[in-house]
């Protein structure tokens, strides 16, 4: 009987730790110009079932369960983030993946073609820290998100072109001494009032909502507020943007000035009652960039909306 019970004791304990095995995921990668190639490798039957979904710059894969992650630095133009059961991988300059699984061990193969510049080091245009970031609490809001598509072209959606800017100014106004939050940072949908929460718990000195117009041009909101409002009102949320209309309009001029100087397009200024913008409190604006169908978006001309962005955050604080 002593015998039966080490031995369950025994089967338990090598199962869970064969379980254990089969949840950990790890990646390495190799890259070239033009060219990235991610590999994960984890339990057989977990690289088996392991679905791989593709969507412009987003390789999303999903495993049939939690795991844990192991993996190494990434080039800058790869942004990995990991949630429940799924992996989202967001390569800038993505063209084109392939995927197939190979054996002994059990790896799951992601071919990336890519632009020749994306997988170089990301150097901004110009120098982000003389912008005046340093301690600049920053929200930035990328639109959309999940079933909410935004504009979608042949090749393009609205909601992963603002996703992966907005994940670029997060790390270059990081590098540059600001402290950035996104109010999401995966393709997934995030009600209005989800956004304005959150931005309200990190008390931002500036927010930026990223959009996608239907035109060649930019577009710059700031809100349209009713200061005819009794003072009692003021304090609610929604009316949070009554105290700080001056700063917001002093950063859509700032921020439409470096766009048309970078692009050379027509930048409107447009004051309308947009909700989200009247529930912030602080100098807030969103930003409608380019259709994709009059307007490129390589890593090049990202890099360059990224510089711009920050080259007129810094502008403003100044």
């Amino acid at each position: 009987m002593k015998r039966l019970v080490i031995l369950a004791v025994l089967i338990v304990f090598c199962s869970s730790m064969a379980y254990g095995d089969a949840y950990r995921v790890s990646m390495r990668w190799s890259a070239k110009p033009g060219y990235l190639r991610l590999v994960l490798e984890s339990g057989e039957e977990i690289i088996k079932t392991a679905r791989v979904y593709h969507s412009y710059s987003l390789v999303k894969v999903e495993f049939q369960s939690e795991f844990s992650f192991d993996y190494e630095n990434t080039p800058d133009a790869v942004d990995i983030s990991h949630k429940g059961s799924s992996l989202f991988i967001n390569i800038n300059g993505l063209k084109d993946v392939k995927v197939f699984r190979l054996a002994d061990p059990s790896r799951l193969v992601i071919d990336a073609e890519i632009e020749k510049t994306a997988n170089a080091k990301t150097v901004p245009e110009e120098p982000v820290k003389p912008y005046g970031l340093s301690d600049v609490v920053m929200v930035i809001d990328p639109g959309h998100g999940g079933y909410s598509m935004g504009l979608v072209g042949s090749d393009y959606k609205e909601k992963d072109i603002v996703l992966s800017i907005a994940r670029s100014l997060r790390y270059t106004a990081g590098q540059a001494g600001a402290k950035v939050f996104l109010t999401r940072s995966t393709d997934k949908y995030v009600s209005i009032d989800e956004r304005i929460n959150s931005t309200y718990k990190k008390k931002p000195d500036v927010f930026i909502s990223l959009h996608m117009s239907s035109s060649p041009d930019f577009v710059v909101y700031y809100a349209k507020m009713d200061t005819s409002i009794r003072s009692k009102d003021r304090y609610m949320l929604k009316y949070s943007q009554l105290g700080h209309l001056g700063d917001s309009v002093k950063l859509s001029r700032v921020m439409a000035e470096v766009l048309r100087e970078k692009f050379k397009r027509k930048v409107r200024i447009i004051s309308m009652p947009l909700p989200l913008l009247s529930s912030i409190g602080s100098a807030a604006i969103t930003i409608e960039l380019p259709d994709g169908k009059y307007f490129d978006y390589n890593a090049s001309n990202r890099y360059a909306l990224v510089n711009t962005i920050l080259k007129g955050i810094g502008k403003y604080e100044r």
